[in-house]
């Protein structure tokens, strides 16, 4: 397996280290660090998963149909339930987000942590940030 994980992969991972109400097991996510940060980093952040709340209206989950990104079934990404990994833990990388299911990902983000949405136009044009975005 390689260790070149990029913001908007779709892994399979295990979060057998979960406690209380996080998110416990083998599921599936999405790397939602900076891809410099995921070259040099030996821990990613990700989003996990649940095919168990299909019905959900939260704004801070993002659904995407069985067959999306490759997912085996109907499945829902908790942007509330935000939580850095280490790289050991992935299984597999399934699939690659489009632009446009990352944008789905984004506005559950925004939902799950509202302080950054105040600073996104003066950040997102920055030389800094272009650079972690390659």
């Amino acid at each position: 397996m390689t260790d070149n994980f990029r913001t908007g992969d779709v892994i399979y991972a295990d979060f057998s280290n979960g406690i209380g109400s996080q998110q416990k097991g083998k599921r599936y996510a999405v790397i939602i660090s900076n891809n410099v940060g995921n070259c040099f980093s030996s821990t990613v952040q990700v989003l996990p998963a649940t095919t168990k709340r299909n019905n959900s209206t939260l704004p801070t989950h993002a659904h995407f149909n069985k067959g999306e990104c490759s997912l085996p079934q109907d499945t829902v990404f908790l942007a509330e339930q935000a939580v850095t990994i280490n790289k050991f833990q992935i299984i597999r990388v399934l699939d690659k987000m489009t632009e446009n299911q990352l944008r789905r990902i984004s506005k559950a983000l925004l939902c799950a942590v509202p302080i950054t949405a105040a600073v996104v136009s003066e950040v997102v044009n920055t030389p800094q940030f272009q650079k972690l975005t390659v």
